[in-house]
């Protein structure tokens, strides 16, 4: 229900170039939350005792390669929201002639 009201609120756009304050919000709360996961992973870093903490990756070399997939195809799908400027950069302007004028 929730994905249709919005899908219903977004449909009355009248293009594109109306959703720059939503890919702005979006932007936005992608880089605060990195910002704010950096943080506070260097903070709970520096409290850590690095004496126990063991480096080796687990697994086969598989298993560790496929990890390093997920691994990169998160962070692709965290910073997702560049695909709409590419989108509207491929769009090609419709044809003026082609258009009915009534």
């Amino acid at each position: 229900i929730i994905f249709g009201a919005v899908r219903l609120l977004l449909s009355q756009l009248p293009n594109i170039h109306a959703l720059r304050g939503l890919n702005l919000l979006s932007t936005l709360a992608t880089l605060s939350f990195a910002t704010v996961a950096t943080v506070l992973s260097i903070v709970s870093g520096k409290e850590m005792d690095r004496s126990t903490v063991i480096y080796t990756l687990e697994g086969d070399n598989q298993l560790i390669l496929m990890s390093a997939f997920a691994a990169l195809g998160t962070i692709a799908f965290s910073f997702g929201d560049t695909v709409l400027p590419e989108v509207q950069a491929t769009v090609k302007a419709p044809s003026q002639r082609n258009m009915y004028k009534g």
